[in-house]
């Protein structure tokens, strides 16, 4: 973990704040001019497939001693959403709390994106859930600024949930409706990992994807009385069914939320 000077810090916070201010006008020249590298595969040494799923497989790399993950896709039927997403990854990467994108490649059949290598994996990897309010607190709190950058810059996640929060170093986290949808999703995140992997507080475990909807859309929240109050407060906020009125998505923004008191104890600086 770098430990900073009093200057350091105070000059890591007055550059963080700055990147705030600037992110939309940044995003938006980044993702015009589409200038992410290009690295020959070639120059990597391919390790083991880490991740896969519809979106490809996730490859864990070395080159020159340093470690890689590198997401190959099919180029059929995909190029047009590997072009979108490498050109927004790529210019969100301005932020410590993004995944970095390094570089891409392509072949006949393949695309390449080669980003940071995480290698505590995901939120459901890094131990068992349930976990304490007090660990969730510490994850959740860089998932907050994660969050407040992305909205900064003008887009909308759209997919917040453990698998796409990755674990680096030291346990410290990374991580396009409105940004409401966004805040909805992080008060599940919330819940499930004080509850259990894959527990909803609108539906029963192993409902249907068709019926989620319906659950969600009939139901109040159930199962906050079993945490704290200013957490049981959070999530009934954060889970509110008009998005207008949930917190994070109004006045004063992700701010709103920083300051809730169940972040009392969390120096966001």
């Amino acid at each position: 973990m770098v430990i900073f000077t009093r200057a350091g810090r105070a000059k890591v916070i007055e550059d963080h704040k700055k990147a705030l201010e600037s992110a939309e006008a940044v995003f938006s020249d980044r993702y015009a001019k589409n200038e992410c590298g290009k690295k020959d595969l070639a120059k990597f040494v391919i390790q083991n497939a880490v991740e896969s799923g519809g979106f490809g497989v996730v490859f864990k790399a070395e080159m020159d001693g340093e470690l890689y993950a590198i997401k190959r896709q099919r180029k059929e039927g995909n190029h047009t959403l590997f072009i979108r997403e490498k050109k927004i990854l790529y210019a969100l990467s301005k932020s410590i709390f993004i995944v970095e994108l390094f570089w891409t490649w392509k072949t006949r059949d393949y695309c390449y994106l080669i980003m940071d290598y995480a290698p505590y994996g995901d939120l459901y990897r890094i131990e068992r859930i349930p976990h304490t309010e007090e660990r969730v607190k510490l994850l959740l709190c860089q998932v907050v600024m994660g969050l407040q950058f992305i909205h900064a810059s003008n887009v909308i996640f759209r997919d917040l949930k453990p698998a796409n929060i990755l674990v680096y170093e030291r346990v410290y986290a990374k991580k396009p409706y409105t940004c409401a949808v966004d805040w909805w999703a992080f008060g599940i995140t919330m819940f499930e990992l004080m509850t259990a992997k894959g527990v909803s507080p609108f539906h029963p475990v192993g409902t249907s994807l068709d019926d989620v909807a319906k659950f969600t859309a009939e139901n109040e929240p159930e199962g906050l009385d079993r945490f704290s109050d200013a957490a049981k407060d959070l999530l009934t906020k954060l889970l509110n069914k008009d998005p207008a009125q949930r917190l994070g998505s109004g006045l004063g923004g992700c701010d709103v939320i920083k300051k809730h008191e169940w972040f009392s104890g969390i120096d966001f600086d």
